[in-house]
């Protein structure tokens, strides 16, 4: 008969307090009193007096350590990284297949998900780069087609800019901008032009995007030609190492017979290509400020207007949308918008002669694509590290029997997932860098903020994804390290049969399995650590 053992956190309490050397004499006596009061005077009271033994051996006399005669290595030493490292690629080396499948899964996710990403960020930064991104405002025409029906419309009465700026002091200055492409060629007699992406505006855009001069000037020219802006990298392909200011190009003529003479007058930076106003070239027009009517022909276009720091919005577009219909009698029949110059590119499905744009829905879609990619990587992760984990129970047990700590063992595990993730990261960076050109040709358009432009970008990326890895990863693997084969086969129990039982027909067609797992999981945990209940007592 197995004699009556005290609670069990009081053991554990006693054996935390006693010294190594003489945790097996004191606790051999304080079990067999306990022994003895158990029969004499019952549960109560033994536990009750083994509990004043336990804090009776609080003295340090019982608690001082004695020193090891056996130097015991740092768990973060070189040597014991070297060898976490070593053993952890022999794993790897060893079960190749399954490093394989890890590999590939988490390439290919990180891969995925760093070029959505990417697309996603560069969306998101366009029109952000200007000083007064926050002040700077696009009209837009608010048509009532009927009730509950509006159209809305990208362009404006060339006449409201000027007029609100006459009427309003909120607002600051004003120009009408619109893009387009044109080929220019060097000399009247050429052929082939250079595709030119070219904006069209008016002298005081200066005011509103922040144009750096290099050489020549902003204004316009007093001769008969255009006056013409052009980037410096334009530049440089149509004049290569030579001075372009005052020299005359010419577009390739589309309905006309002879070609328009365009003359250089300034030297200005690159404009930020994540705009909608992306352009190589400028061409300037003479501000000229149109009246506002409401009867005769009207011309319309792209008006931009720059208000004053602070100003509500809301308030000026219901004082203006009041102006307009008492100035037209029309009785709110056409309103206006102020759209933020930010959301022009992600917010102008509207805009129909607008070619640089895209769409938010878009971009929403592309966000939850990278987070799915994400979540399946790591659940593909888990679900990998989990099914080898309890391959490996007799190693862990192994290691414990040779006086391997849990410290040295869970170090050993997250030396193995670092591997992993240092070789996928590795093979999803070559592939990001390979595979970057042709999406940008798939796309149309250049990409700006990328993991290889941008450093902060790529290292908050790589410093990110560590952390999912380190708590994912090892995590399904820590369990075996303190398992219970009670545990260990109630989890396989919940597995085959379920946690709340199965149909009869299920039980009986997972029987055979279920009694083979019993048996072999019996036998290999018991004899590697058995439970602490059949540990026997030591005197």
């Amino acid at each position: 008969m197995q004699p009556p053992l005290p609670p069990r956190w009081l053991d554990k309490l006693a054996t935390r307090i006693c010294a190594p050397h003489l945790r097996e004499e004191l606790l051999g006596d304080l079990h067999e009193r306990y022994a003895l009061r158990y029969h004499r005077t019952g549960a109560r009271k033994a536990n009750f007096f083994f509990l004043r033994e336990v804090v009776a051996l609080l003295r340090p006399p019982i608690m001082s350590r004695e020193p090891s005669p056996y130097g015991s290595p740092s768990a973060f030493s070189c040597d014991m990284l070297r060898n976490y490292f070593k053993i952890g690629s022999r794993v790897l080396l060893k079960n190749s297949g399954y490093s394989l499948i890890h590999l590939t899964g988490l390439s290919i996710g990180l891969w995925a998900c760093m070029m959505v990403a990417t697309v996603v960020i560069d969306s998101l930064s366009y029109d952000r780069q200007w000083s007064r991104k926050d002040d700077i405002y696009r009209i837009v025409t608010v048509n009532k087609m009927g009730e509950g029906l509006f159209e809305r419309n990208s362009s404006s009465v060339m006449g409201l800019a000027p007029e609100l700026q006459k009427n309003y002091t909120a607002v600051e200055s004003w120009s009408n901008i619109s893009s387009g492409e044109k080929y220019f060629k060097i000399h009247p007699e050429d052929n082939d032009g250079i595709n030119t992406s070219l904006l069209t505006a008016d002298t005081s855009i200066r005011k509103i995007l922040d144009i750096k001069l290099l050489a020549g000037s902003l204004k316009h020219s007093t001769q008969k030609h255009w006056s013409l802006l052009v980037t410096q990298s334009y530049a440089a392909r149509l004049f290569p190492g030579q001075d372009p200011i005052g020299k005359i190009i010419y577009d390739v003529p589309i309905f006309s017979p002879e070609p328009t003479p365009y003359e250089i007058t300034g030297l200005i930076d690159d404009l930020p290509y994540n705009s909608h106003l992306r352009a190589d070239a400028i061409r300037l027009e003479v501000t000229k400020p149109e009246p506002l009517v409401t009867t005769g022909i009207m011309s319309f276009g792209r008006n931009y207007i720059l208000l004053k720091r602070g100003t509500d919005v809301g308030e000026f577009t219901k004082k203006v949308n009041a102006w307009y219909a008492d100035f037209t009698k029309n009785k709110g029949r056409e309103q206006f918008e102020f759209q933020p110059l930010k959301d022009i590119y992600l917010h102008s499905d509207f805009a129909e002669g607008q070619s640089v744009k895209a769409s938010i829905r878009t971009i929403y879609i592309f966000a939850g694509v990278a987070l799915l990619l994400l979540f399946i990587a790591c659940v593909n992760f888990v679900n990998l590290s989990t099914a080898k984990a309890f391959a490996r129970v007799k190693e862990a047990g192994v290691r414990k029997v040779l006086s391997g700590s849990r410290t040295q063992l869970v170090l050993q595990l997250l030396t193995e997932t670092l591997l992993l993730f240092g070789i996928s990261i590795g093979i999803a960076v070559f592939a990001y860098f390979s595979t970057l050109r042709p999406v940008e040709n798939f796309l149309g358009h250049r990409l700006v903020l990328t993991f290889t432009s941008n450093i902060l970008m790529a290292g908050g990326r790589i410093a990110d994804v560590p952390p999912h890895r380190i708590a994912h990863g090892p995590l399904p693997r820590l369990d075996y390290l303190g398992l219970q084969t009670g545990q260990y086969l109630t989890r396989h129990i919940h597995s085959i049969v379920g946690a709340n039982g199965a149909p009869q027909n299920a039980r009986r067609r997972t029987i055979f399995h279920f009694n083979h797992r019993i048996a072999r999981y019996h036998r290999s945990l018991a004899a590697i650590r058995p439970d602490e209940k059949q540990r026997p007592r030591l005197r």
